[in-house]
């Protein structure tokens, strides 16, 4: 299959107006609107099917492998992929330490994932749809919609937003590469 049928397929799934009602991507899969809370979003197709990519996505001790700046996810309280699971993101990024708290608000096993994140400056939903593309290959999008919780993340989210969208692709990327050496 062509990388353009590839990136097809992706902005076919992202076209659809998904359970918080997502928006298409740009020609190049990743997105970053200035609304009144700035809104990323990234995709990319995974040559596998949608259980596999799951198992990896919800593996907490995979997670550092194809997050960056993610040292450890810890999980907290409750069962990975369920509503209500509590985990602990330890991230390192430009000498600076922060925890993220991800609390998993909604869960379609296999298909869709709402999470609240918060800490480090800012708070977020992260909304993770993944769908199958015939019997072998899985099209992921994440959308990040988030605001500052300080006025100088309120201040500076909306200038570094591009710079998130490109780190979530990158994210989706290494997740793309992890799934598929395995």
């Amino acid at each position: 299959m062509s990388a353009d049928s590839s990136w097809a397929s992706v902005r076919k799934v992202m076209a659809k107006k998904g359970p918080r009602g997502q928006s298409a991507l740009d020609g190049a899969g990743v997105r970053a609107d200035n609304g009144p809370m700035p809104t990323i979003e990234a995709a990319t197709r995974i040559e596998a099917p949608p259980d596999v990519v799951t198992g990896v996505l919800l593996d907490a001790d995979l997670a550092p492998e194809w997050t960056a700046g993610l040292e450890r996810l810890e999980l907290v309280d409750g069962v990975p992929g369920e509503a209500g699971c509590v985990g602990h993101a330890h991230y390192r990024q430009g000498g600076r330490s922060y925890t993220l708290v991800d609390v998993l608000e909604e869960s379609v096993p296999g298909e869709f994932y709402r999470a609240r994140i918060s800490g480090g400056g800012i708070a977020a939903t992260v909304e993770t749809t993944l769908a199958a593309v015939g019997e072998d290959a899985t099209s992921i999008s994440i959308r990040w919609i988030g605001r500052g919780t300080n006025p100088f993340t309120r201040m500076t989210l909306p200038l570094i937003k591009r710079r998130i969208a490109r780190a979530a692709a990158e994210d989706l990327a290494s997740l793309r590469r992890l799934v598929e050496q395995a």
